[in-house]
């Protein structure tokens, strides 16, 4: 059966297990948990530039490699809120050490030039 969006929509909300069955299956189904993934994270304010759009694609990642397979029922909603937040606090984390590894780089760096020119 073809689904429009306004389908996916009653789906998403009235039949959480048929929805998640129907993304597995369906692109139009995966581009519609797409967008309420975005309306997700903006709800949950992540709205700088770039990062909402980094969140949604490792959470899309996670959905199809884990989280679709073992969604045991109840509302969408409460359920990607969680995994969303928990994305961005490993995305948080990722740029943390990025940062600190490069501070320390900067250091190693800024020690061999100053034993250079001594």
């Amino acid at each position: 059966m073809k689904y429009n969006t306004q389908d996916y929509e009653e789906m998403y909300r009235k039949d959480p297990a048929t929805f998640v069955q129907e993304v597995r299956k369906s692109s139009e189904a995966a581009s519609y948990l797409l967008k309420r993934c975005a309306e997700l994270a903006h709800i949950l304010g992540i709205q700088e530039p770039g990062k909402k759009e980094e969140v949604v694609a490792e959470v899309m990642v996670t959905l199809y490699e884990r989280s679709l397979k073992t969604y045991k029922g109840g509302p969408l909603d409460p359920w990607l809120k969680t995994i969303i937040f928990n994305r961005e606090i490993d995305l948080w984390r990722v740029d943390a050490r990025r940062c600190r590894l490069l501070s320390l780089d900067d250091n190693m760096l800024g020690d061999t030039n100053n034993k250079t020119h001594a």
